[in-house]
């Protein structure tokens, strides 16, 4: 049995602690291959990120795949009971709606943005099992339970009271840069072969109408200024080489900020100007960065059920155009493209405007969070106020 990973076959590079998930998959195959031909496999293989082949034991872990198999058997003829939870892989799977349904409707600790199932494990342990509870709980009681810090106390009470009451509680107030112009950033990369195909900007004038005032028309978003491969003719440095030409230009209109969510682009920038090079103007673009997400954490918790960019638009009141939008969606779009250009060309064109909605609504958001946070500290602004 062999199974392929994007990631480390181990965990922390320790040959002896394989990643018990990929592990148990291993020993799935192995059956599958005993019913085939008589005989159980004890050894599997895993390929990882790297395409390297790392051999594993999987005989030693037969008892554990066993005891879980188990489990499950009797999970599917409804012997035994489970309490799923929500989880960032949910949004990848196709019964995501029906699986929040039922998560909603037990007002399961899950739905509060942040609560993951191991932290659920320990609020059961402090005696809050519903989201309602937690929202009514307090921090001090809740640190008296082990593994439950105040931070972590605070953050999670916070939230919960935001989203049941529907209101945004805002912690402080952020100002936004002065600038002649302002440009919104995102990337569009696919993997396991990194090769960054799509720099979507988006570039506004600061005297431009903000999303949702009197007048706002679609023109006042700004000009949606892509750098995009073009296949089967461009590589990434072709690509990396256009967006480097197209940052000189943009350096050279004036003062601006460039507004980006979560770390990502930073961090891909860093990688492609050590493989390929930078320029002085690639170095002030960098300097420019505002980073939402911190603007976000720092100012604002959000009644929005998540975390991401896309949450937290559609909660102000900004929608995507295509009705399958989402990181892992364009790649299967590229992939496709990418398969046969000439023949998928509408694939890439869905790519540019799914992108440049996104960079749209990083401007969105920026513009509620100027407004929003004028007010009091700690004072909570109504839904409505949207």
């Amino acid at each position: 049995p062999v199974e392929i990973k994007n990631a480390a076959a181990f965990e922390d590079n320790d040959p002896d602690r394989p990643k018990e998930p990929d592990v148990l998959q291993l020993c799935a195959y192995a059956e599958l291959l005993e019913a085939a031909q008589g005989w159980r496999p004890t050894t599997g293989k895993i390929i990882d990120g790297n395409g390297d082949w790392h051999d594993l034991n999987i005989g030693r872990f037969r008892a554990l795949y066993e005891l879980e198999r188990a489990q499950l058997v009797d999970i599917l003829r409804g012997k035994e009971k489970t309490r799923p939870g929500w989880k960032a892989a949910c949004q990848l799977c196709v019964w995501q709606e029906h699986c929040w349904r039922v998560l909603t409707a037990r007002d399961d600790v899950t739905t509060i943005a942040g609560i993951s199932e191991g932290h659920r494990e320990r609020l059961w342990s402090a005696g809050v099992v519903t989201a309602a509870q937690l929202a009514a709980a307090s921090p001090e009681s809740l640190v008296k339970t082990k593994g439950i810090k105040e931070a972590r106390a605070v953050a999670w009470t916070r939230q919960a009271r935001a989203q049941k009451s529907g209101r945004p509680e805002i912690l402080s107030h952020w100002t936004p840069p002065k600038v002649d112009f302002e440009v919104s950033y995102d990337i569009e990369d696919f993997t396991p072969d990194p090769f960054v195909y799509l720099h979507g900007l988006l570039v506004r004038a600061s005297s431009a109408a903000r999303f949702g005032s009197a007048g706002f028309s679609e023109q006042d978003f700004g000009s949606f200024e892509p750098v995009c491969a073009d296949l089967p003719a461009d590589d990434e440095a072709a690509v990396w080489q256009r967006f480097l030409e197209k940052v000189e230009d943009i350096d050279s209109r004036g003062s601006y900020a460039v507004y980006v969510y979560s770390h990502h682009e930073h961090s891909t920038l860093k990688r492609l100007t050590e493989v390929y090079g930078g320029s002085p103007a690639l170095t002030r673009f960098l300097q420019r960065f505002v980073d939402l997400y911190e603007v976000v954490r720092e100012s604002v918790v959000f009644p929005a059920d998540g975390r991401g960019l896309k949450s937290l638009a559609r909660w102000i009141g900004f929608e995507w155009r295509d009705d399958d939008p989402g990181g892992a969606q364009s790649m299967v779009w590229w992939a496709e493209y990418l398969d046969n250009p000439k023949k998928n060309g509408h694939l890439r064109n869905r790519l540019l405007a799914y992108n440049e909605d996104d960079v749209r609504a990083s401007l969105v958001l920026r513009d509620w969070l100027e407004v929003a946070t004028l007010g009091v500290p700690g004072v909570s602004q109504e839904s409505s106020d949207r």
